[in-house]
């Protein structure tokens, strides 16, 4: 039977233009990953998480989301989408389309 957090990946990185799904604790531990993503991006992916931390905006709980948009030599382009809910730093790779 699959953890919860198996179940949450394979839902996401079912939906469109989703090529990979990573989430990791804030100490950069991959706590799992599908797709098209290295669990290398984990500790990366928590620092972030933990610099966004320090910038709230102004009457609101709410933490920062950060996105990161990668363009290659040919057409491929990628979206890295990064998000902190409780202790788990999540990140969705989303391919762009024109």
């Amino acid at each position: 039977m699959e953890t919860a957090l198996q179940e949450k990946l394979k839902q996401a990185i079912q939906k469109p233009n989703v090529s990979g799904v990573i989430c990791s604790d804030m100490h950069g531990l991959c706590l799992g990953c599908k797709g098209d993503v290295s669990k290398k991006l984990a500790g990366p992916m928590a620092a972030m998480c933990e610099e966004a931390n320090k910038v709230r905006v102004p009457n609101s709980e709410r933490l920062l989301a950060i996105a990161i948009e990668a363009y290659g030599s040919n057409t491929d382009a990628k979206t890295l989408l990064v998000n902190q809910t409780d202790q788990v730093c999540t990140g969705i790779i989303k391919d762009v389309r024109d």
